[in-house]
């Protein structure tokens, strides 16, 4: 993860994206976590990717993406904004700030500033099991 996050005049929006063989691309809503990945068909999935589109120009480019036989899971980075000098309890709205792609070996985690960072994963993040219910 990169050390220093700027995140003030954001130059990109960020989703996720599936495409297939036999049929149409799936994709999430540009920055926001509300359309998931998770529960969509994966079968005949040839690739998972990370889609960034500069808020400037709006030309959109993929950033991160594996094969389809790679893709764990995406994970959306977000953070809490409090003021520091702020006493008592506050419940603080969440800001989406990145989105990260894990495949079966490494982590690429890509922040709305164009930031990008990848590291391989450890050995016990190898063996959590993303499965879901039904599946």
């Amino acid at each position: 993860m990169p050390q220093a996050m700027k995140i003030d005049n954001s130059p990109y929006m960020l989703r996720w994206r599936f495409d297939f063989t036999n049929r149409a691309s799936v994709f999430g809503m540009w920055n926001s976590p509300v359309n998931t990945a998770w529960d969509k068909n994966r079968e005949g999935m040839t690739r998972a990717s990370i889609e960034a589109k500069s808020v400037k120009t709006c030309l959109t480019s993929t950033v991160a993406e594996c094969d389809g036989h790679d893709f764990r899971n995406f994970q959306w980075i977000a953070i809490a904004r409090v003021n520091a000098n702020f006493r008592g309890s506050v419940s603080p709205a969440p800001e989406h700030v990145g989105l990260k792609i894990l495949t079966t070996t490494e982590e690429v985690a890509v922040l709305i500033t164009g930031q990008c960072a990848r590291r391989q994963l450890s050995p016990e993040e190898k063996g959590i099991n993303f499965a879901t219910f039904g599946r």
